[in-house]
């Protein structure tokens, strides 16, 4: 379990990542939204049309932290297209909690199983061999690799895929929440990293407002297992906000 910290106000485009009390967060206590306040993903595959829904599901579940209900978004997926490569990338995305607990050798094991499933289906499609290569870097069976060397083995090849598609949101999405998980474990570079993570998420935020990572979402309490510190708030909301979700109140300090 990582440490509580507190953030300056300078990164106020992260504030749904950087300014979370980490140790308040549990995948399996975050409410699932109904899918039409989950946000809107563009998330493209060659599996079957019928499960598209399904993925795009489970991908907008991944960037909102609910990673229990990704997970069976993901099987569901697998079970109705067995041939769907993306769907085991998914389920592998489901066992690791980003920001908080890192994988054991247990689901260490079960993401390489899922990798396995997902390679052994030979994609043609160069956007979901590139989300495969980057989690097949994390998942690598080599027992000595630290915490640290796993993320940034994931960072780095999403680093690489976002070069070759700047501006495609998902793929920023992803890139910029491992950047946001290495500069826990990179404490040394942790400033360098959150500003590369601003960087990448700034022009993504202010063209897809609806996307999962909205920072108003998150901030006004659409996933009610998330806590933004209400000590940096004022200095890091831009505006107020209210959250899709009419069933769940704003957080007492953005309204």
């Amino acid at each position: 379990m990582r440490h509580p910290r507190r953030f300056a106000s300078a990164f106020g485009l992260l504030c749904f990542f950087l300014a979370l009390h980490p140790a308040a967060l549990r995948a399996h206590t975050a409410s699932a939204a109904p899918p039409d306040q989950l946000g809107k993903v563009n998330f493209p595959t060659s599996c079957t049309a019928d499960v598209q829904p399904t993925i795009e599901k489970g991908v907008a579940l991944l960037h909102s932290f609910q990673y229990t209900e990704s997970e069976k978004t993901f099987a569901d997926t697998a079970k109705r297209d067995p041939k769907c490569a993306m769907a085991y990338w998914g389920k592998a995305m489901a066992l690791f909690y980003q920001l908080w607990e890192f994988p054991g050798d247990k689901k260490l094991k079960e993401g390489r199983k899922d990798i396995a499933k997902a390679l052994k289906l030979r994609s043609a499609n160069s956007r979901e061999q590139g989300f495969l290569e980057a989690v097949a870097a994390f998942f690598q069976k080599k027992s000595k690799m630290t915490h640290t060397e796993r993320i940034k083995a994931y960072s780095d090849s999403l680093e690489r895929f976002y070069a070759q598609s700047s501006g495609d949101a998902e793929i920023g999405a992803f890139y910029a929440l491992s950047l946001v998980s290495l500069s826990y474990a990179d404490e040394a570079n942790m400033l360098a990293h959150q500003k590369k993570a601003i960087s990448v998420l700034e022009p993504l935020l202010r063209q897809y407002p609806d996307h999962p990572i909205s920072l108003c979402d998150l901030a006004c309490g659409r996933i009610p297992s998330l806590r933004i510190l209400p000590q940096t708030l004022p200095a890091l909301m831009p505006r107020k906000c209210t959250s899709r979700n009419p069933t769940i109140r704003p957080m007492p300090w953005t309204s």
